[in-house]
């Protein structure tokens, strides 16, 4: 616990020169979520990408489009299988709430 950090480095397959936050790592370190406004300056909407194992990089960047324009979403917080998937949304401070969202499978249909 007392190892130093090496200096941190930008992940350029899921940066942007966006605003890119909240990411959360799922799955055994195969997944990440997170929000960013990249389509929008004034919209931050979830992303997902994916990856083979832990020492590939991640996929495509998918949008995962919950909610209509100007409704901002943050905070993914997925279950391990990647099947539910918990998180804030809100046009403005008093609409904010937490949803949740599920799917049968994580594969494409």
């Amino acid at each position: 616990m007392t190892q130093p950090w090496q200096t941190p480095v930008m992940a350029p397959a899921l940066s942007t020169t966006a605003t890119e936050t909240t990411a959360k790592v799922a799955s055994g370190g195969l997944a990440i979520y997170w929000s960013s406004n990249r389509a929008d300056v004034n919209d931050f909407q979830l992303y997902a990408a994916t990856r083979t194992s832990r020492t590939a990089n991640f996929g495509s960047v998918n949008v995962l489009g919950f909610s209509d324009p100007m409704v901002n979403e943050w905070g993914a917080a997925p279950r391990a299988d990647l099947k539910r998937l918990v998180f804030c949304a809100g046009k403005t401070v008093p609409e904010e709430a937490i949803y949740v969202s599920q799917r049968s499978s994580t594969s494409a249909a």
